[in-house]
């Protein structure tokens, strides 16, 4: 800390840098241009959205530091020089501030306390930079990321002509295969691999909206996109206002919620208290279409339910919902949505199922009661459905939150009988086909059944 030192007799005193008022606050050094490494006290004030920095010897506390925006740092490296003591910060202006601790210790846990607040701004920039390059609302982006991420079927970050294609077709554009062949071309030339990155996926997209010849009457999915206006905070709106919006689950008002609720857990209680688990329940239910708006929609619900459900208040609530309203909403909506949102709820249920005996005996009432409204030859059906999909990330999840279901059941006997009827409906040939999957993952989660 800095009391004691000379230089908090010259500015800063004990109730300056009281353990409630800052994060950290040590003395460290800054790589100064001609100059070399300086001593600079850092501060990472409790309340605030900003890193303060100045000379121990001429800058007097608080007025005189420098204010660095965390929003502004897209990367902290750890790095290996200097003995391992230093890290770098990648700012977004372009800058690079090189930074020296006097400890291992020391350069961990600033390297580790700005890499949670700083978490996110990297993609964050990117967005910014993209939505300035093509006109377009960073909220725009954000859902063109979210497609991006639908028809990315195997997670490589790239984009091949047939998964373009089929977003095209999604939008509501009809081209030829050889026009989009066209199309796509202009925007792979030098790629080795033949595929587009997300920006070039942006760039598809305009050049897509630039032939409004090619949309047919059903086409609005880029009309929603580009009426995004940005996300609203919901600050000062109540809780039962806030609900009110997915009455009518427009893409905005379900990506607005989305972004929103994972940064405001403080208000989940009372989202729940609202109603939250009805009405997300029944808005997922109108998003069972397989077009590309319903799809994003309903990525942007289940968010919504994993972060209720990562809330103490969440589970509690579950619990004693005899209905079983939220659970029961994302199984009936596995059943029929898109694969990419699939893996997010197989995902959110295996977790569910290792959580606790309650949770679990929640998540097998909840594909008991999809069985019973929907029908299936089994209640475990929608997860052996999964399994054959081409999805990679689809089909890990359902491994996943199979092996989490006989794991979870309890005594040998009660394993046995859920593996048997598991092997009734196809599972054994399933998995024993994917023991020979090129994904690690997969194959590990195969042989681990």
């Amino acid at each position: 800390g800095l009391a004691g030192s000379s230089f908090a007799q010259e500015g800063m005193d004990d109730n300056d840098t009281h353990n409630d008022d800052v994060i950290l606050c040590t003395q460290l050094f800054l790589k100064v241009q001609g100059k070399g490494w300086m001593p600079r006290w850092f501060v990472l004030p409790t309340d605030s959205n900003e890193v303060l920095y100045g000379d121990p010897d001429k800058d007097e506390w608080p007025h005189d530091f420098e204010r660095l925006q965390l929003e502004q740092i897209l990367r902290v490296v750890a790095s290996e020089k200097n003995s391992g003591l230093r890290f770098e910060l990648v700012l977004a202006d372009g800058r690079l501030l090189k930074v020296l601790a006097q400890d291992a210790e020391e350069r961990d846990e600033w390297v580790n306390q700005l890499r949670v607040l700083c978490e996110g701004n990297e993609e964050r920039s990117a967005f910014i930079q993209i939505a300035k390059q093509f006109s377009l609302s960073e909220a725009a982006v954000g859902v063109l990321k979210e497609a991006f991420d639908v028809f990315d079927e195997d997670a490589s970050e790239s984009i091949q002509q047939g998964e373009a294609a089929a977003f095209s077709d999604a939008l509501g554009y009809e081209y030829s295969p050889s026009e989009f062949e066209g199309v796509f071309g202009s925007l792979c030339q030098g790629n080795e691999d033949n595929s587009i990155d997300f920006k070039q996926f942006v760039e598809l997209y305009t050049n897509l909206k630039n032939q409004p010849s090619k949309a047919n009457s059903n086409s609005l999915a880029a009309k929603e996109i580009d009426e995004l206006s940005e996300i609203q905070d919901f600050q000062g709106v109540d809780e039962y206002a806030i609900l009110a919006k997915l009455n009518d689950p427009t893409l905005s008002s379900c990506l607005a919620l989305s972004a929103w609720i994972v940064t405001c857990e403080d208000r989940i209680p009372a989202l729940i208290e609202a109603g939250a688990s009805l009405t997300l329940a029944k808005a997922l239910r109108s998003t069972s279409r397989s077009d590309l708006g319903n799809v994003i929609r309903c990525a942007a619900l289940t968010r919504c339910v994993k972060a209720i459900l990562n809330t103490q208040e969440g589970v509690v609530s579950s619990l004693e919902d005899r209905s079983n309203t939220l659970i029961r909403g994302i199984v009936v909506s596995l059943k029929s949505c898109h694969a990419h949102v699939a893996g997010q709820q197989l995902t959110l249920l295996g977790v569910l199922c290792m959580f606790s005996n309650d949770t679990f005996m929640l998540v097998v009432d909840a594909f008991e009661h999809a069985q019973r409204l929907l029908g299936g030859e089994s209640r475990f059906s929608p997860i052996a459905s999964r399994l054959g999909c081409s999805n990679v990330a689809t089909q890990a999840a359902a491994l996943g939150l199979i092996n989490a279901i006989v794991q979870a059941s309890g005594e040998a006997q009660a394993r046995i009988a859920i593996r048997q009827e598991l092997f009734c409906i196809g599972v054994k040939t399933l998995i024993s086909n994917l023991r020979q999957s090129e994904d690690d993952f997969v194959s590990t989660q195969a042989y681990n059944f």
